[in-house]
């Protein structure tokens, strides 16, 4: 098999993720991202993320997230973090 797809695709699957997962509301602050291995023709790819920090500073509620890409051979072809910004939370 070859190779169906390039490193800016893959990285924006994994900007995807967070900007779905943030919302509206949120601001994406940092991305950061690496290309392991090439996704070939047929391949399943699944990503996923975990939020790893969670900090306030500057008056800012800044949540660090880790994102991969998988495919089915449960081989991680890319990875990074990324660091969002999130509103606060209304008390009503």
């Amino acid at each position: 098999p070859g190779q169906f797809d390039f490193g800016p695709q893959r990285m924006c699957w994994l900007a995807q993720i967070v900007t779905d997962w943030m919302g509206d509301d949120g601001v994406l602050k940092r991305l950061n991202g690496s290309i392991r291995h090439p996704n070939v023709v047929g391949d399943t790819n699944t990503l996923s993320g975990e939020v790893v920090k969670k900090t306030r500073e500057a008056g800012e509620n800044l949540v660090e997230v880790e994102i991969r890409n998988t495919n089915q051979a449960g081989l991680v072809t890319a990875l990074g973090t990324a660091l969002v910004a999130l509103p606060a939370q209304s008390s009503s």
